[in-house]
């Protein structure tokens, strides 16, 4: 054999080549795996559990907002949300109070609290002035002032859409 001839592959070589193979794999594997672990703990809510044992509660709810037959109106315009509310024959719903958050549509960034303001025509109205313009999810909550406290008669939860000030 000359000094250029190949070495002869044993089994030792393929031993090798299979652990360090396999070893890389693992490695890469391991380290995607902590990264997802570490950016995202896949909870879309803080409160499931607490919001799956009161599942019957919110079918209630959901069966007596219905039962009411209201509609509403949510318009977004550039650092501001107005909205409408009306019943069964069309009227405005007055004397609500109305409250909610506004959240982007991506990302698990805490939302921002919206209050809004009634006036005698029906209509509510919140500034969103450090809402950046875009895709936006809104959820509100509109209750009367009972004796006993807030009962919440109607809830709201809706994508928009704002639109740069121009």
């Amino acid at each position: 054999m000359t000094a250029t001839a190949m070495k002869q592959i044993t089994g030792r070589h393929v031993l090798f080549a299979l652990i360090g193979f396999f070893g890389v794999i693992l490695i890469a594997n391991g380290i995607f795996i902590y990264f997802a672990l570490s950016t995202y703990q896949g909870l879309d809510n803080p409160n499931a559990y607490e919001r799956g044992v009161n599942y019957n509660e919110r079918i209630e709810a959901a069966e007596k907002q219905a039962a009411l037959g209201w509609s509403h109106q949510l318009v977004a315009g550039a650092g501001k949300l107005e909205l409408r509310i009306h019943d069964k024959a069309g009227k405005p719903v007055t004397g609500l109070i109305v409250s909610g958050e506004i959240r982007r549509a991506v990302g698990e960034e805490m939302g921002l609290p919206l209050k809004f303001e009634g006036s005698a025509d029906g209509v509510y109205r919140a500034e969103a002035e450090r809402v950046e313009p875009g895709n936006w999810i809104v959820s509100l909550e509109a209750a009367r002032l009972q004796s006993d406290g807030l009962e919440i008669e109607y809830r709201i939860k809706e994508r928009v859409w704002l639109k740069p000030s121009s």
